[in-house]
């Protein structure tokens, strides 16, 4: 498990060849998608109007995403939801059109 003594120090990510991780935790996901994008919490928090301090309570685990946090990083990252929160394993469902209806 990660942690964090404070939120604005570097942290450095591991290389973006890192597979999938094998939990279904969101900050295990987001995590994920922040190193294999090479994004920073900073990058991340500027295009979804959240803090940097809010990314890392995100990444640590200690808060959870709201709606508009989980379809800002669906839409940044071209992932659904459900991968973000782990329900699936698949980084976009097949057949999905982005209607909300297949």
């Amino acid at each position: 498990s990660r942690t964090y003594t404070h939120y604005h120090q570097y942290i450095k990510l591991p290389h973006p060849n890192t597979p999938l991780p094998e939990t279904n935790r969101f900050c295990d996901r987001l995590w994920w998608l922040m190193e294999t994008h090479g994004d920073s919490a900073l990058k991340v928090a500027t295009k979804i109007g959240v803090s940097s301090k809010t990314i890392y309570q995100y990444l640590s685990g200690e808060v959870d995403p709201k709606a508009f946090v989980l379809t800002a990083l669906s839409d940044i990252y071209d992932v659904s939801t459900d991968f973000l929160l782990g329900l699936t394993n698949e980084p976009k469902e097949v057949g999905y059109n982005g209607s909300g209806r297949d």
